[in-house]
């Protein structure tokens, strides 16, 4: 055997093997950081992303009233630091008026229901509309049903705001 043939390789899948796991890994990485840009912008840019927070709130007669903190699907009064009342957040941005159902928690962390009356054994909720303005979100809520328009007289309307 010549010094050429012992340096030569025994075969050819030798030498493209490498450049095959090289090519197979960077498709991996580019799809894992493809998915992980995906998941980041999505969370910023979706609308209960852009609530998670605390912010300050105000209603028709009460600048500043205290803060309300999101936390995931979660909503909690904050007035002067005890914790308030907790709310389940549930958003349906694709209607025509972005809606939004706030369905009250118990103590438990399970949806509060009525316990007598026509309502007997349904959630207790707040029905809404929302929008947001730079870094303002104003909505009107009420108990009874969805208001329509942020004009409603019957629908408290908060106007939530971030230092």
């Amino acid at each position: 055997m010549t010094n050429q043939q012992a340096s030569a390789p025994a075969s050819g899948r030798r030498k493209s093997a490498v450049p095959k796991r090289l090519v197979v890994a960077a498709a991996i990485a580019a799809v894992g950081i493809g998915a992980l840009f995906f998941a980041l912008y999505r969370d910023s840019r979706d609308d209960l992303g852009k609530l998670q927070g605390d912010w300050n709130y105000s209603a028709a007669a009460r600048a500043n009233a205290g803060v309300i903190r999101v936390e995931g699907n979660n909503w909690s009064y904050h007035s002067g630091g005890p914790f308030g009342r907790s709310y389940r957040i549930t958003l349906r941005p694709e209607s025509n008026r972005k809606e939004i159902d706030l369905a009250l928690l118990a103590a438990d962390g399970q949806p509060a229901t009525f316990t007598h009356g026509v309502g007997k054994g349904s959630e207790v909720k707040l029905l809404g509309i929302y929008e947001f303005h730079g870094n303002e979100v104003k909505l009107a809520l009420s108990p009874e049903r969805r208001p329509t328009t942020f004009d409603d007289d019957e629908a408290q309307v908060l106007v939530l705001t971030r230092d």
